[in-house]
């Protein structure tokens, strides 16, 4: 008997856990349906920053709007939206911490967009589908500051490290 828990023991010294459960206890997963938002996600920044009106014309649905934490209660338009980024297109971001909720024919992602050259965003973007394909309907954005105010009910809980 002692034998035995001796052996379990050197065992379970020897054997490494992965980085992420170690640190979480939960194994990042990756599913389809966010490698497809990641897809749609990084189409649309890309386009937004080398100023490509024709892909982001295709990715938007005709109502979009996009509405922004610091006046919520003044959208713009997709037209204004456009006009904005032929003017002045979005600095190259890469997307980090993504993830999907699927509601049937509506998705939505979030995720945080960071560039170089601008503080980071949190998105939340409402994708419905068109068809066979996917429409942005409504982009909600918010800077993301290490210093603001916690939100009631927020978790302490690390970041999964997730791997594309």
């Amino acid at each position: 008997m002692r034998t035995r828990r001796r052996l379990l023991a050197a065992l379970a010294v020897a054997l490494p856990l992965p980085a992420a459960w170690a640190q979480t206890g939960r194994v990042p997963i990756v599913t389809r349906l966010v490698k497809s938002l990641l897809e749609l996600e990084t189409r649309l920044a890309q386009a937004a920053s080398a100023g490509d009106a024709a892909t982001l014309q295709t990715l938007l649905a005709d109502d979009f709007e996009m509405r922004v934490a610091r006046r919520p209660g003044v959208p713009t338009p997709r037209a204004e939206w456009l006009a904005t980024l032929a003017r002045q297109p979005a600095p190259p971001a890469e997307i980090e911490q993504i993830a999907a909720h699927d509601h049937g024919a509506v998705v939505d992602a979030s995720f945080v967009l960071r560039s170089a050259k601008a503080v980071p965003l949190f998105i939340v973007d409402t994708w419905t589908r068109d068809g066979d394909a996917w429409r942005l309907k409504v982009r909600y954005a918010a800077p993301v500051a290490r210093n603001a105010p916690r939100v009631p009910g927020e978790s302490d809980e690390a970041v999964i490290p997730k791997k594309y």
